[in-house]
């Protein structure tokens, strides 16, 4: 079996943005998709799930002037997941080399408040996209997500910049072909041809930039983030 690639490279000139939704070159299932989008987008239809609120609370304190980070701690406690996957990020390279870190309040100093927002995110990504009969391309996805992120996190601390920011578009530079998936898997009940590979695959690689950035900008993510899911084909 041909090993689907979730990180193909696009071409920026031929990259679907509303602003100017070139359809020239598509065929008719894919002109349809990209006007129905267009329409949904323009009439406030497009559906853009909200974040649970453990995320909404963590986003919350990472971009507060005062954040408590005993409220923070409390929150992660809440979910045993979500604390087994803080205690691994705080013990990777991303975050320095030493002994494994095995209390979450350890693990939050080292990892800061930004730090465990990004890590919400990275675990509940795929409870916020419901994709169905796509699932299994989704699942691909977050993985490459979450290998991004640490891998940018690391480069980021050896360059001595900003390693919770880099993590953080690391793991959502990709966050429109999660939103992509969800949509084509809604509207497949009325159109199930568009479950076909070719076009799911030419749908993500094309579209997810602009997408991505719509969902960064919902969620209320830092600048730095929406121009990441916008232009990181660009550099």
């Amino acid at each position: 079996m041909m090993e689907r690639k979730v990180g193909l490279p696009v071409d920026p000139g031929k990259a679907w943005t509303l602003d100017d939704p070139d359809l020239t070159g598509l065929d008719e299932e894919q002109r349809e998709f990209r006007k129905r989008l267009s329409r949904d987008i323009r009439e406030g239809q497009f559906q853009i799930p909200p974040l649970p609120e453990v995320a909404v609370e963590l986003n919350a304190l990472a971009n507060s002037a005062d954040p408590d980070i005993g409220r923070a701690v409390t929150l992660i406690e809440r979910d045993g997941q979500l604390a087994a996957k803080v205690l691994q990020v705080a013990s990777s390279a991303s975050y320095g080399v030493g002994a494994p870190i095995t209390d979450v309040r350890r693990a939050a100093v080292r990892i800061g408040i930004s730090g465990l927002r990004n890590v919400a995110l990275a675990l509940i990504m795929g409870r916020v996209f419901r994709c169905g009969p796509l699932d299994g391309l989704m699942r691909e996805i977050m993985q490459h997500g979450f290998i991004t992120a640490c891998t940018t996190g690391w480069v980021c601390r050896v360059l001595k910049i900003d390693n919770r920011t880099g993590f953080l578009c690391g793991l959502l530079h990709d966050v429109g072909k999660q939103a992509l998936l969800s949509v084509l898997a809604r509207l497949a009940r009325r159109y199930p041809q568009w479950l076909k590979r070719g076009f799911v695959d030419e749908a993500l690689l094309t579209m997810h930039q602009e997408i991505g950035a719509l969902v960064a900008g919902k969620w209320e993510l830092p600048d730095v983030v929406r121009d990441c899911t916008r232009f990181h084909h660009h550099v």
